[in-house]
């Protein structure tokens, strides 16, 4: 799924007809593609056969799931490394939106599996422009590996994490 494109809540390889009507977003268009919570939504499902919810804030409600929550105390440095050190792969991260406490985002932690060549921890998801790689380039919009950095909005905007896999 790496670099398919972001289209607000989308079966993620169906490709509607030019005249099929669709909900106009800011990063989306009339093509295939998936949101963050399709996204994970179709992950768990597809891969584990755990159906979550596909709306962002209904999957983020620990009460639908059967998941272990994670939270952190606040935004810093010993949170950040704290956080981290406590993620485990397949974990999926809630993040408010900018400004409000809203849930607008999920991503999903790649952890041990995957680490910048600057050693930065990543998560996969599917969002829009504004992320750089550990080199600086723009990551495209869609789904793709991003860095989860101490100064990022993955951070600083983390709301909790559900551990659905469980040891």
């Amino acid at each position: 799924m790496i670099g398919l494109p972001y289209q607000h809540h989308h079966i993620p390889d169906w490709n509607p007809p030019a005249d099929w009507p669709w909900k106009e977003v800011k990063y989306g268009c009339n093509s295939k593609g998936l949101d963050c919570s399709n996204f994970t939504g179709w992950i768990y499902n597809f891969g584990l056969g755990i159906k979550l919810n596909t709306n962002v804030e209904k999957q983020a409600d620990s009460q639908l799931i059967d998941a272990e929550v994670i939270t952190t105390n606040g935004v810093g440095k010993e949170n950040y490394e704290l956080l981290v050190k406590g993620l485990k792969t397949g974990d999926l991260l809630y993040i408010k939106k900018r400004n409000e406490d809203k849930i607008s985002h999920v991503i999903m932690w790649v952890g041990a599996y995957g680490k910048a060549p600057n050693n930065v921890p990543l998560i996969i998801d599917c969002t829009g422009e504004g992320h750089k790689d550990s080199n600086g380039n723009d990551i495209p919009i869609g789904v793709h590996l991003r860095p989860f950095t101490q100064d990022s909005w993955y951070f600083n905007r983390f709301s909790h994490a559900h551990r659905i896999i469980k040891d």
